[in-house]
Order: C-alpha cells, then sequence, then structure tokens
C-alpha cells in the first residue's frame, strides 16, 4: 500500500500479502495516524481494493470463479453471492470499497481481461452485473457487512482496435449505446456507489478527457450521481501516454474543466493535489469545481458510516468469519456450477470409477496464483 496524500491510500502491487487482521490493523493504524493531524475535520480514509473474485488480496479468504465463468452459469446468484462473501471478507479487513464489478463487454477475443467481465453479451453482463452491485453493497448505508461497489471501466474498454490492451477503440455512437452502455445503465439502476473511467480513448479521444463520456452521458444521460475515479495514472496520462496535453499540469486542468472525475487515482507521487490546489489559486480552476467532488467523497464516507466515532473500526465478530468452511463450500458450489465441457474427445470424460489418481503436470501445476487467473494474491496472479 502507498500513502499518495491526505485523506486517500492507494493499494498497489507488492509481493506482501496480509491477512484480514494484518489489513485491520495496517489499516487501522493508517487511520489514527490520520486523525491525529491538527485539522478542522477529522476525517478518515477510505481504503479501496480489486476485489475482483473474491476478496483475494487477503490470506485465507474464499476465492471464486472470475467473472467469465460466473457467467457461464447464466445464474446470477453466483455472482450475488460470489460479492456478497467478497463483501463480507473486506469489510472485516477494513477494507470499504471494491473496483469491482467489471462490466466491459469482452467483443474482442484478443483482449488479455477478457476473463474479468462476463461476457460479450450486454443482457447477460447487465443480469450478472447487477446481482454483483447488490452482492456487494446492499443496504451499504446501515449495513456494515457491506462495501461500496465501482462499476468500470467506463467506457468501451473490451473494445480495443488491435486486441491489446489499452489500444483505441473505435466505436460509433449507436453502437456505443446499444451495446456498450446498457450494463453501466444497469449497475446506475441498481445503485452503484462509484464508477471508474476506462484507460483508452474512443474514436482518437481520451475518456479521461472526454467531456461527451463522462459528463453528458454519464451524468446528465444515464443520471449517476455517485463518486468517480480514474483508472492509473490516467489524469497524467493525457500527458505521458495519449499525448494530448503539453504537461501534467495542462493535463490536469482538461481533465477537471471537461469531466466529472471526482478521485484521481495517483499510484506514485504527490503532485495531482497540490496541481489541483494551484489551479484553484491562480484563477484557472473555480473552487466550486473542487467543492462538487470533495463532496461526492466525503458524501460516500458518511454514507459508509466512516464520519461516526470509530466508524472506521474493525468489527472483530467479522474476522472470524473470513474463509470460514461455509464460505469454501459455496465457493466450490460455484465452481461446479460454472464448468464447461468444451470438447470430449473419445469420451474421456467421465472418469471411470476405477481411476484412483490423476497425474497434473507442467510449471503452473502446483502454483494457485497461476491456477485461478489473475488478480489472485497478487496483482496478476
Amino acid at each position: 500500500m502507498s500513502l499518495v496524500g491526505h485523506n486517500n491510500i492507494f493499494h498497489t502491487s507488492h509481493g506482501i500479502i496480509f491477512d484480514a487482521e494484518g489489513y485491520a490493523d495496517s489499516i487501522s493504524r493508517i487511520n489514527e495516524i490520520t486523525l491525529s493531524v491538527p485539522s478542522t475535520y477529522k476525517i478518515p480514509i477510505i481504503y479501496g481494493l480489486d476485489t475482483v473474485h473474491g476478496a483475494h488480496y487477503i490470506a485465507n479468504a474464499t476465492i471464486f470463479p472470475h467473472g467469465i465463468a460466473q457467467a457461464a452459469s447464466f445464474n446470477p446468484n453466483v455472482a450475488y453471492t460470489a460479492a456478497e462473501i467478497a463483501a463480507k471478507d473486506s469489510r472485516a479487513s477494513n477494507v470499504h470499497w471494491t473496483f469491482a464489478p467489471i462490466l466491459d463487454l469482452g467483443v474482442n477475443k484478443q483482449w488479455p481481461r477478457v476473463y474479468e467481465n462476463f461476457g460479450e453479451d450486454p443482457f447477460l453482463q447487465s443480469v450478472m452485473g447487477t446481482a454483483s452491485v447488490h452482492g456487494f453493497q446492499g443496504n451499504y448505508k446501515t449495513n456494515r457487512t457491506k462495501i461500496v461497489a465501482c462499476m468500470k471501466h467506463f467506457i468501451g474498454y473490451g473494445a480495443p482496435r488491435s486486441g491489446e490492451d489499452r489500444d483505441s477503440s473505435w466505436i460509433p455512437d449507436r453502437f456505443l449505446y446499444d451495446y456498450f452502455v446498457p450494463p453501466f445503465k444497469a449497475a446506475i439502476d441498481a445503485g452503484v456507489a462509484t464508477a471508474m473511467e476506462s484507460y483508452i480513448d474512443i474514436n482518437g479521444v481520451p475518456v479521461v478527457g472526454s467531456e461527451q463520456y463522462l459528463k453528458t452521458l454519464l451524468r446528465e444521460q444515464l443520471q449517476f450521481h455517485g463518486m468517480l475515479v480514474t483508472d492509473w495514472h490516467e489524469i497524467e496520462n493525457l500527458f505521458a501516454f495519449h499525448g494530448v496535453a503539453s504537461s501534467v499540469e495542462a493535463a490536469t486542468l482538461l481533465s477537471m474543466e471537461k469531466t466529472s472525475i471526482d478521485m484521481s487515482m495517483v499510484p506514485q507521487d504527490l503532485s495531482f493535489p497540490e496541481i489541483v490546489y494551484t489551479l484553484v489559486k491562480t484563477g484557472a480552476l473555480p473552487e466550486s469545481r473542487i467543492d462538487e467532488s470533495a463532496g461526492r467523497v466525503l458524501q460516500l464516507k458518511k454514507d459508509l458510516g466512516l464520519l461516526k466515532p470509530d466508524g472506521w473500526v474493525t468489527n472483530p465478530d467479522l474476522l472470524a468469519t473470513v474463509g470460514q468452511a461455509s464460505d469454501y463450500e459455496v465457493a466450490i458450489d460455484a465452481a461446479r456450477e460454472v464448468l464447461a465441457l468444451l470438447k470430449n474427445e473419445n469420451n474421456a470424460l467421465p472418469l471411470g470409477k476405477d481411476v484412483e489418481k490423476l497425474l497434473v503436470v507442467g510449471p503452473t501445476a502446483t502454483k494457485l496464483s497461476y491456477l485461478a487467473g489473475g488478480w489472485t494474491i497478487y496483482w496478476q496472479g
């Protein structure tokens, strides 16, 4: 984890994995430090993780099949229970926010993140995504076993022209509205609390700097009123990757002026708040724009109960449930339900009753992080 600025913590890739108590203790200590700083208002942090298929960053928590496998069940209850248990395990660990569900349509089979979402069908994606949102959130404003979900990546991320991650997408507006919008609309209708914008550019326009997508479409047409976060380093990428801004300062001004982004995911430096402060002080950016986003962030923390005295303190009763046997059985049932037999050459299956042992070979045969796909234990497996 990295301290990236007052009141915001970002979890980054590292070689350490904590158990639930380790996370709970570390995040509590961070909050204690945060609240000890002389300030008019004592505002705790909100801690977010990519809880994609179970609380997989947490040692001994229950891992579920990935989204593409959950979709193969055609059973929204699989997505619901996976999210419900992941939420409980996360909240026990003092994690209040997940960067899931992934609602990108996997329309390009070469795209390396196809496994994370619920497939290429907008209807199935909508049904499973809605179930996932309900599982994560429930009545999160009163139920302290719940966390807030984050629909991502808005929008068009699953259709890179070349199939390579983060490549440009060419998507006509009619196709975008008919195909890519419905899963996000369904999540909004389900009450999803937060959203994450996309890494890509659509038809040459980076989403992170797009008024069309992040104001007109998201806020006005779809009526999303929750908190909007960027993906990894995306505001700075207007300068460093997309090449549409002459400096990081110009990139920050462009994104803040054109979009309704509330939080910048800045994993490696502290420049964003300093740049925003300078832009406001010099009159380049109205203070009301900052108030708008700060209001949404504070509302989110209030809804989660974090602004109450000790509202950020872990419930010790939840800690004992992380990795419990009943959760494991639910995950096993989900794994059985999502199995899809694609080929059965020479009737190899089912195995005969005389088969007592099965040899599994290969360099990853005993490595859980590879067998369970990306976002398992560490960032990419």
